[in-house]
């Protein structure tokens, strides 16, 4: 029986994992429908376990339902992008509220994403996943300049959001040598202590990632 299980567990994670890269890739755009047994066959995995995986996409809002129960690629909107950023900006510059302390080894671990986002290929698909996790991991890292676990683990939660918003908005490859040059520019204050501009420039980079994603007037 424990086989068994684990059996159905490993085929609900493969199905999850294949449907989600597909979808991050470009496979399946926002907008389209996802039949179960179409992507059954496709990915030569039985029809429960790709329901398991629908449901699991679901509510992490990369795929959505109608009325009438059909799942589709989710589609970023203005208003869910707008609320994300509102909550980032009321919580992210708070963690370098005074009274901070000097912490080198984040400035340290911030220098690496920002070099191992540096070297992700923008022109391949999953060069762009690479970029926006490594996105995600550098708001996360920042995060611990705060010792206020909570802030940090909603500040994780909202990052993650805006990664799956940043992937499905086919908006970010066009974005990200501002979004590296703001990056720099957060870590330069931070190395010199300069956690007052620091603050600064994580706002504008907040409220510039926003406004990139629908600078083509997308809904």
């Amino acid at each position: 029986m424990a086989k068994s299980t684990n059996k159905t567990s490993t085929l609900e994670n493969e199905a999850y994992e294949k449907l989600r890269d597909e979808i991050f890739t470009g496979v399946y755009k926002p907008g389209t429908m996802l039949k179960e047994k179409q992507i059954s066959d496709h990915l030569n995995i039985s029809r429960t376990p790709v329901r398991t995986a629908l449901q699991r996409l679901l509510f992490e809002k990369i795929v959505s339902e109608d009325a009438t129960g059909h799942t589709f690629v989710a589609r970023p909107t203005r208003k869910e992008v707008n609320e994300i950023t509102e909550m980032r900006l009321a919580l992210e510059p708070m963690i370098f509220n005074p009274p901070v302390t000097d912490k080198p080894e984040i400035a340290k671990k911030l220098e690496d994403i920002l070099t191992e986002q540096k070297e992700a290929d923008p022109y391949d698909k999953h060069g762009l996943i690479t970029f926006s996790k490594l996105d995600c991991e550098f708001h996360c890292e920042l995060a611990t300049f705060s010792d206020n676990d909570l802030l940090i683990e909603n500040i994780k939660s909202l990052n993650t959001m805006m990664m799956r918003c940043n992937i499905l908005s086919g908006t970010l490859a066009f974005n990200i040598p501002e979004a590296l040059n703001e990056h720099k520019e957060i870590i330069s204050y931070i190395k010199k202590q300069k956690y007052d501009f620091a603050r600064l420039a994580l706002s504008k980079h907040i409220k510039k990632v926003n406004d990139r994603m629908f600078m083509n007037g997308e809904a």
